[in-house]
């Protein structure tokens, strides 16, 4: 019986300590005895914590849940409900929907680029016309182009450049700048030649 008694009061193999049947205790190797207050981490104290963090890290993926529902509302997609399987289920779509938006947003500004590059280009054209309209070499050189189209212009209409001749009762006028009248006598009667004079 003395024997049997000590081997209560031994150690265990399986990690068992009891001083009798009654006051049977497993051993952690973490924390020392479990659910010893001896060792200051006893079950309830170390389940608490975890609960504690736990809780504080579903918190903040709800508010992250919420921070994206909002900015999905603000991008113009439709968030009817405000559960966070509903917000991540439609996430998927709002992402397309804002590559989408995006390309249609870089399109614009390009062709709006392309619209003021062609504007700056004819501002330009314009400016260099105005300023080439206010040489006075430029101004002077059309001057003389025109003073010498109108010159050109009378020549023809001045009486004195034309000359009328009567052959055979027919009056006839003949530019003196163009035209030469040749009449040969020795024929026998009026034979006109016409040759272009320089």
């Amino acid at each position: 019986m003395a024997g049997a008694a000590a081997g209560t009061n031994a150690p265990s193999q399986g990690g068992v300590v009891g001083a009798g049947a009654n006051d049977v205790r497993l051993i952690d190797g973490r924390h020392g005895y479990k659910g010893s207050s001896a060792s200051g981490r006893g079950s309830g104290g170390g389940g608490k914590e975890r609960n504690e963090r736990e809780q504080r890290r579903a918190q903040k993926i709800t508010e992250l849940i919420e921070q994206l529902r909002l900015s999905m509302v603000k991008g113009g997609w439709k968030v009817e409900m405000k559960s966070s399987y509903h917000t991540l289920s439609t996430c998927d779509d709002y992402v397309k929907h804002l590559i989408k938006t995006t390309k249609e947003k870089e399109a614009s500004v390009e062709t709006a680029k392309a619209d003021l590059s062609i504007k700056e280009q004819k501002l330009e054209e314009d400016k260099a016309i105005q300023e080439s309209r206010s040489d006075p070499e430029s101004v002077t050189s059309s001057l003389t182009a025109s003073t010498a189209g109108s010159c050109s212009g009378t020549d023809d209409k001045d009486p004195s450049n034309r000359a009328n001749t009567n052959i055979m009762g027919t009056s006839v006028g003949v530019d003196k700048k163009s035209v030469k009248v040749h009449v040969d006598k020795e024929v026998g009667g009026p034979f006109l030649s016409f040759g272009t004079g320089r």
